[in-house]
């Protein structure tokens, strides 16, 4: 959003920023964000979370995180991470009943792998009601929103402005959310751009150095596996500050999974 406050506004900000923020809140017309649709998760994928029958919070937050998966991409994305995620908690119980740090790292950053925010996820962000009510928040009921984008397929081609798109938009963003279905397929002219292609990679590297690690499971391993199973959380940022870290997480992956490795093991090969 294009939003420049002026110094009065500041000013008072500054001398009372409770009074600012329900005043802002009485020109948005509300003082309630809009309540979110939770997106859908289909019946066989709760049952199946509720069958690992871990704790009450981790269920939430893998049904959280399914549902996500499923209104990223579809039933496929959840049931691809909800294997890997079943594997390890019934290779966590098998050595330590009482745990599931392993089962909450592994479930967390392989979201976050699966889920990464390419043109179609931003596009669905964007037309969610939370998005436009944080504008009105700041600006009131009126508030003009801009977007600023920089597209990584059209940097690469050497544009380098960030593209402006107002309101007239949003048809375009509609549009981007209905072509999600074309995400990592030939047709996919945004999924060329090397950033989405690195995103891609990361994920069936990560599954395949989990699934390495799982007969290594024990108690007095079962600190450094979660370790390692966290590692993706450092890669954070976009475009090169992006491919910059996951440079350095597949160094650090490729280096501690090696430790583990015996004669007859393989090493998941990270690229």
């Amino acid at each position: 959003m294009d939003d420049t406050p002026n110094i009065a506004t500041l000013a008072a900000q500054i001398a009372d920023p409770a009074a600012v923020t329900a005043a802002r809140a009485a020109r948005a017309g509300t003082a309630d964000a809009p309540r979110r649709p939770s997106p859908v998760l289909p019946g066989d994928l709760h049952a199946a979370i509720e069958a690992l029958d871990l704790p009450a919070g981790l269920s939430v937050d893998l049904r959280r995180f399914a549902a996500e998966l499923c209104a990223w991409g579809d039933r496929r994305s959840a049931a691809r991470w909800l294997d890997t995620v079943a594997r390890v908690a019934t290779a966590e119980r098998g050595v330590e009943p009482a745990s599931t740090a392993l089962t909450a790292a592994v479930a967390a950053n392989l979201f976050k792998l699966i889920a990464y925010k390419d043109e179609y996820e931003v596009a669905r962000l964007m037309l969610l009601p939370e998005a436009r009510h944080q504008a009105r928040k700041v600006g009131g009921a009126h508030t003009r929103t801009t977007w600023l984008l920089p597209p990584p397929m059209l940097r690469a081609m050497g544009m380098q402005n960030k593209l402006r798109l107002g309101r007239w938009a949003t048809p375009a963003f509609w549009a981007l959310r209905a072509m999600r279905k074309l995400r990592g397929t030939p047709l996919d002219f945004f999924g060329w751009a090397k950033v989405r292609r690195l995103e891609r990679e990361m994920i069936p590297e990560y599954i395949a150095a989990i699934e390495s690690l799982l007969p290594h499971v024990s108690a007095a391993t079962l600190p450094e596996i979660i370790a390692i199973a966290s590692l993706p959380d450092r890669v954070r940022g976009y475009e090169h500050i992006k491919w910059d870290r996951a440079v350095a997480y597949r160094e650090e992956l490729s280096r501690r999974l090696a430790a583990f490795a015996g004669p007859e093991d393989s090493v998941p090969s990270l690229q």
